[in-house]
């Protein structure tokens, strides 16, 4: 992946995340305390700020109830256009 598909790839994964973060009626002080994470950590996310670990995406997919899978193949979907 050139390096900027995989910037385009972490602009997608955080337009994301807020979105569903949204779309389950959570706000960052929700998320925050379903994830463990701060809220500052997760509003760097959400604004492209900082990079998510692994292990941010997956609790935060955990307690969006969101297949990794899904959150990673619609990235994909959109990268191959």
């Amino acid at each position: 992946m050139k390096s900027a598909q995989a910037e385009l790839a972490m602009n997608e994964l955080a337009e994301r995340i807020a979105a569903e973060r949204k779309k389950a009626g959570y706000s960052l002080e929700g998320l925050s305390h379903l994830t463990g994470l701060s809220i500052s950590t997760l509003s760097e996310i959400e604004n492209k700020k900082s990079n998510p670990t692994m292990l941010s995406i997956l609790k935060i997919s955990y307690a969006l109830e969101l297949k990794l899978s899904g959150v990673f193949k619609s990235i994909e979907e959109t990268q191959a256009l």
